[in-house]
């Protein structure tokens, strides 16, 4: 299914274009090999960096058809990593998003992504099957030159010497931790300590999630006319139900076709089902050698649009400060000032896709009536805010949102970041200086500081 040998070619051609010469390679364990733990492995073997990902799971779960969506953000990043190809292999690419009322089944309009909205965000907005992403990434990974143990499950780590723990009894050690293993995994339960049983996430619904063939909604005369909505030229229907209930007592009241179309999802032996919390982005994401990247330090909805990305993001966050170590005495600074340059895009994405989850499962009432009859204005007026002309956009305050989220640039971030107060560092070593934790920190926190002011 992967064309192995082009893969490597042109991997190869894009790790070095990343590599800055007198890199100090290190050595980083990640623990967990999901989306952010795969891509942070990418990100970092492409700056020079050796990388071994734990998995504490004995195999992937190709079997699994939980549909994910991947953001232009995203996508753009895994496209400058040379996959533009493989990720169109696997993916289907969505032209726009239709909204209809579960009830009624009421159609509230659609928001069209033009071709020219695409072309200036320089990506698409696609689905994609989780284990299929998954897959591709890990074969990714292991061209870069990272390596991957299976069946390896971390119990125990010291952030102050980078020390691991396996259940078997090993101890790794190496330069960096990275904590990439979940809302129940080591590393958050251990950035918050005491407090993670008292911050366990209160369940406030559940996401359930899988694939029915096109063929069976197509040929099913109560639920062919979905297609008229739906955009993939080759792909399954993916569907992923919201629900504060169980999944029976979730379906009372809805349509006759999302009735009928739900239990075709629940009757597939591959459905995921997800809670859906109100954990909160952690306050700290570093202590010595360790950080926490993705859903450790960020827990977002299952199935929203910036789950995965963000956790791209991350991870060439990272890679993109440490393309720039130097000696070992920058390395927890260089972790600092990743917090720094993350924090405040996590816990915005993170408060914007909380709304978002209740915008779209609003009970009956006021607000609800309030919304639908708002998107009935739009739909009626022929309203599509990403297709709105340029002269007009400034005004648009969806369009000014897409664009502060699909188009953001993680390696312009770090790079400002760098600009701004890395130079510091490179201007007290060249003076034979080495500069102190406690002044970088007070310049870090100056900056972070006039940014929320402007």
């Amino acid at each position: 299914m992967y064309e192995s040998n082009h893969l490597l070619i042109v991997l190869v051609e894009e790790k070095c274009a990343f590599q800055r010469k007198g890199v100090l390679p290190l050595k980083f364990v990640v623990i967990g090999a999901g989306i952010a733990g795969l891509s942070t492995a990418i990100a970092l073997c492409k700056v020079g960096h050796q990388v071994l990902v734990l998995e504490r799971e004995a195999r992937f779960n190709d079997a699994a058809k939980g549909g994910c969506r991947m953001s232009p953000n995203m996508i753009r990043i895994l496209y400058q990593w040379g996959l533009r190809d493989k990720i169109r292999q696997v993916s289907v690419r969505s032209k726009g998003t239709s909204l209809m009322l579960f009830e009624s089944e009421e159609y509230l309009g659609k928001y069209r992504w033009q071709d020219e909205v695409m072309r200036e965000l320089e990506a698409d907005f696609a689905f994609v099957q989780y284990a299929d992403l998954r897959r591709l990434l890990y074969e990714t990974a292991l061209h870069c030159g990272a390596s991957v143990r299976f069946s390896a499950h971390a119990i125990d780590a010291d952030p102050i010497v980078a020390r691991i723990v396996l259940e078997s009894g090993e101890c790794l050690n190496c330069d960096v931790v990275v904590g990439a293993d979940g809302t129940c995994g080591l590393t958050r339960k251990m950035m918050l300590g005491v407090d993670f049983e008292g911050k366990k996430k209160l369940q406030l619904m559940k996401m359930y999630s899988t694939t029915v063939s096109k063929e069976v909604i197509q040929n099913d005369p109560d639920l062919s006319y979905l297609y008229k909505h739906e955009y993939g030229e080759q792909s399954d229907f993916m569907m992923c139900i919201y629900g504060p209930y169980e999944w029976e007592s979730a379906l009372k009241g809805a349509g006759p076709s999302f009735q009928k179309l739900a239990r075709l999802v629940f009757s597939s032996p591959s459905i995921s089902c997800a809670p859906i919390g109100n954990e909160s982005v952690l306050d700290d994401w570093t202590t010595g050698r360790l950080v926490v990247i993705g859903s450790a330090a960020h827990p977002l909805p299952s199935g929203s649009s910036q789950s995965l990305a963000l956790s791209i993001e991350d991870g060439v966050a990272l890679a993109r400060q440490f393309s720039r170590v130097r000696y070992e005495g920058q390395i927890e600074r260089f972790l600092s000032a990743f917090e720094d340059i993350r924090m405040p895009r996590s816990m915005a994405i993170h408060a914007k896709e909380i709304g978002m989850v209740h915008y779209m499962s609003m009970q009956a009432s006021e607000e609800q009536e309030l919304r639908d009859q708002s998107l009935r204005a739009k739909r009626d007026c022929g309203i599509n805010p990403y297709g709105l002309s340029f002269m007009s956009r400034a005004s648009c305050p969806e369009w000014v949102e897409m664009v502060e989220i699909y188009g953001y640039c993680i390696e312009d971030a770090v790079d400002d970041w760098w600009a701004t107060w890395g130079n510091l560092d490179e201007k007290s070593r060249a003076n034979g200086e080495m500069p102190s934790t406690a002044s970088i920190r007070v310049s870090i926190d100056s900056f972070i500081s006039d940014v929320h002011e402007s």
